[in-house]
């Protein structure tokens, strides 16, 4: 079993950091409404509901900046995005190319199927490696149009 760490964005760490406090937020003035209204039943359920969904959101965001990764296993890539995953089978992978513009890895399926393989630039050949133990007839290409400056 061999594990590539996903690597996310700047934007995307700031959006799930601003979800974080936000959901933070909730929880405290939920809870803090709750004791603090008067006895209602009513009340007091809503906003423990509302207490208990923030504190979901908060889970479900922690366990993607946590575990936000590839796993080759099985003869399987699996991507588990927090508590989220996807597996599929490598013997379905026809080709891997890296798009040098972009700095990524893009893996071709049959079936016309694509997918961004977002790892740190590092563990490209590694990963190729991994894959072609599994899969030994893996195309890799490496793509570079658009990467030269243009000429005036």
């Amino acid at each position: 079993m061999k594990t590539f760490r996903y690597i996310h964005s700047v934007a995307v760490y700031v959006m799930l950091s601003v979800i974080l406090i936000l959901s933070g937020v909730g929880v405290y003035f939920n809870v803090y409404s709750a004791f603090n209204c008067d006895g209602v039943i009513p009340k007091i359920i809503s906003y423990c509901v509302l207490a208990a969904i923030c504190l979901i959101l908060i889970a479900a965001v922690g366990s993607v900046i946590i575990k936000s990764q590839y796993v080759i296993k099985d003869g399987k890539l699996c991507l588990y995005f927090g508590v989220v995953s996807v597996k599929t089978d490598i013997n379905d992978m026809v080709s891997i190319t890296l798009i040098k513009k972009s700095n990524r890895l893009v893996a071709e399926f049959t079936g016309s199927r694509f997918s961004a393989v977002v790892i740190a630039p590092q563990y490209f050949d590694e990963f190729i490696c991994s894959v072609r133990e599994v899969k030994a007839d893996i195309i890799y290409n490496v793509d570079s149009s658009g990467t030269e400056e243009p000429e005036e």
